[in-house]
Parts: structure tokens; C-alpha cells; sequence
């Protein structure tokens, strides 16, 4: 396409780019107020996803209870089930708050011992749900989500005692209909 006026070309890209840092900056002072006012209200629903399958995040409001689900398009491959862990100083399976939440991608290389692809290549996406407890006791859920799935594990402050065997996570597989 040729345009018979000189120099068009050169405003039309002004008015454009003009129009695109309108939009930007329109989305700006919401996003900004949004991370000013700290974590999340409970009762929050949140998503870490990578690619693959996608971990759902919730923490229920009436009881502080927080449940782990995982989707693959429109599949559910797990069932939204409890996850939580108790010490020998603390109950953390209810009564949880969110204090914060940080995201960050991880990008790996790593070569494996033995197997068919020794060099491996994985890209991720991991979320730290900071929770605190009625008595003020901390754990970090770390959820992570890659092309191969998810996983989670929990971080306890140093000193926070032992950990019990009685923890409330376990996975749901949904039911098969038949048919």
C-alpha cells in the first residue's frame, strides 16, 4: 500500500505510539494502587501457572483454610484439597491469613547422570504464599507450575519445632463419569 502524502506515515506511527502510552498509563495508577495496599484480602482465589497445568490457590475466609486444586485446560486433575501442616508449636491447617504473596519465573539448565536427554531445560513459575496463623506462627507454601505439572512444599521459619506426621494434605482425584 503506498500513501500519496508525504510524511503521513511518520504521523499515523506518532499517533499510535501516542495512543499505546495512553492505554499503558491509563492501567498504571490501578496496578500501582493495587500493590500499595499490601496482600490480598482472605477469602482470595489466585493461580500460578506456567504453560501446563494450572495450580488454583484458595484461602476460605470462614475458617482460614486453604485448598490446592490443579487444572489442565479445562480438566481437573486434582480436586480442590486441603493443604496446611502442624508442628509441634503450631496448628497451621486453619485460622490461616495471607500476609504476602510473591511470583517469580525460574529458568534452569541442568545436566542429568544418566538418562536419554542429559541436558535438560526447565521454565517455571513459583508463587510464596506467606500465611500466618491465630498465634502469630508462620509457613510459606511454595507453589511451583511447569509444562510437567505442579508441586508445592512448605517453608517453616528456623526454630519452629517439629513437624508432625498429622498434616491435612492430600489430593482428590476427580470422579470418573461414566460414559
Amino acid at each position: 500500500m503506498t500513501n500519496s502524502r508525504p510524511g503521513s506515515a511518520k504521523r499515523w506511527r506518532a499517533v499510535c505510539a501516542t495512543a499505546l502510552a495512553g492505554v499503558l498509563c491509563l492501567g498504571t495508577p490501578a496496578a500501582a494502587q493495587d500493590d500499595a495496599a499490601g496482600p490480598r484480602p482472605a477469602g482470595s482465589d489466585w493461580t500460578v501457572s506456567r504453560g501446563g497445568p494450572t495450580a488454583a490457590v484458595r484461602l476460605d475466609p470462614a475458617d482460614g483454610t486453604v485448598t490446592l486444586a490443579v487444572r489442565d485446560g479445562g480438566r481437573t486433575l486434582v480436586e480442590p484439597s486441603p493443604v496446611g501442616i502442624v508442628t509441634e508449636d503450631a496448628d497451621l491447617t486453619r485460622g490461616l491469613r495471607l500476609v504476602d504473596r510473591k511470583d517469580r519465573r525460574i529458568s534452569e539448565r541442568y545436566t542429568t547422570v544418566v538418562g536419554k536427554e542429559r541436558r535438560r531445560a526447565v521454565d517455571m513459575a513459583e508463587s510464596r504464599f506467606t500465611l500466618r496463623g491465630v498465634d502469630g506462627a508462620r509457613v510459606d507454601l511454595v507453589v511451583r507450575a511447569a509444562d510437567g505439572g505442579v508441586a508445592y512444599r512448605y517453608v517453616l521459619p528456623a526454630g519452629a519445632g517439629a513437624c508432625s506426621a498429622r498434616r491435612p494434605a492430600s489430593y482428590c482425584r476427580p470422579t470418573r463419569r461414566p460414559g
